[in-house]
């Protein structure tokens, strides 16, 4: 049988190892930050030396979808998977009001990061609030679903299927600013 001082030893040491790991944690995640707009400064730095999309490529360019490094929320009126009455329940499907956040997004579609896995192949309507207060509406289907362990949570890969004109200049308009600043806005 552990004494007293021997039970706080040990759970004292398991509470240093627990913060010993969130910090290395945060510092690995903080260098992959890092490491990803260093790359993008690098790629800003040959892409204005070389007059990349000059060439035509530019409506290539701007079809690709564009990684969002800022966050725009989103509200999507979509259908879940939860378990009724916590773990152990039956699994349900409902059609719930999500607040996420904007993962990428081009003139054809987005992903989207929620806390509840989505159904593939459902059709749903979504908003999307810009950084600098405007919003993005339509509907979208589910293409894709995957989880994200690391961020307790899914992401929605999705193909809008209503979207109007209004709405497709707000996209062109903001992925412009992304491209002309790679998504680092005032860090370039």
């Amino acid at each position: 049988m552990q004494s007293g001082m021997e039970l706080r030893s040990e759970c004292t040491s398991r509470t240093m190892a627990t913060v010993i790991h969130n910090q290395e944690s945060s510092h690995v995640e903080e260098r992959r930050v890092e490491i990803r707009r260093q790359a993008d400064r690098e790629l800003i730095s040959r892409a204005s030396k070389t007059g990349a999309g000059e060439d035509g490529s530019r409506q290539e360019s701007r079809k690709r979808r564009r990684a969002i490094r800022h966050a725009c929320k989103a509200e999507l009126n979509i259908e879940v998977s939860h378990q009724q009455g916590g773990r152990g329940g039956e699994w349900v499907v409902t059609r719930q009001r999500l607040q996420g956040h904007v993962l990428d997004l081009s003139e054809d579609g987005a992903s989207f990061f929620i806390k509840y896995p989505a159904s593939t192949n459902q059709n749903f309507n979504f908003l999307i609030k810009l950084h600098d207060g405007r919003k993005i509406e339509g509907a979208a289907d589910v293409r894709w679903v995957k989880q994200k362990e690391s961020a307790n949570g899914y992401a929605v890969g999705t193909r809008f299927t209503r979207i109007d004109n209004r709405n497709l200049k707000l996209i062109a308009l903001f992925l412009e600013k992304l491209d002309e600043t790679l998504g680092l806005g005032d860090e370039v």
